[in-house]
């Protein structure tokens, strides 16, 4: 539905982070949808380079799915960096990783699942791991869900457990978007 997708242009004016980069602007209610399709449960990688602006508490989804059983999001509650990883339908995994940005900031997030554990990075920094041996639901088809805020770049890598590339994948990014 056209009336429920992100702005990349706003009144006439192209929508940019705050290196003058352009990005989708998702006011919670946006969500950018697509056809389905399936992660590989035995490994794979998203990287995203947006911003984690939500002391409201909702989930600030990055990517999951329409029906709630998948959810990749990083968010700000309480002033805390957090991430929820949500692979299997029947409940959440929060991984907290203290204060660590400004509540406005821009950065890379990278989730890698490799079968067993989804890790999560801010800027290249492990900042969390969660046990996602359970995994039984790996369709995603949607981006922005409760989204307060921007992404400039997603990357998903559907059957590809990128951990040894991670590196050079995130250097590629920030060599773009200069977060850190």
């Amino acid at each position: 539905m056209s009336g429920s997708q992100p702005k990349i242009v706003d009144a006439g004016t192209l929508v940019v982070d705050g290196n003058s980069n352009p990005t989708l602007e998702f006011d919670s209610v946006d969500i950018l949808t697509f056809t389905s399709f399936a992660m590989d449960a035995d490994g794979f990688s998203v990287f995203s380079f947006c911003d984690s602006d939500n002391d409201g508490g909702s989930f600030n989804e990055l990517v999951g799915n329409s029906v709630g059983t998948v959810r990749l999001a990083p968010y700000r509650q309480l002033n805390a960096e957090r991430a929820t990883v949500r692979l299997n339908g029947e409940g959440n995994v929060f991984l907290n990783a203290g204060n660590i940005q400004a509540n406005d900031k821009v950065s890379l997030h990278t989730f890698i699942m490799d079968g067993t554990n989804t890790k999560w990075y801010v800027d290249g920094n492990l900042r969390g791991t969660a046990d996602s041996s359970v995994a039984i639901d790996t369709n995603f088809d949607e981006i922005g869900k409760g989204r307060i805020g921007v992404i400039s770049e997603m990357i998903l890598y559907k059957d590809i457990d990128q951990s040894a590339n991670r590196a050079a994948i995130e250097a590629n990014i920030n060599n773009q978007y200069d977060s850190y």
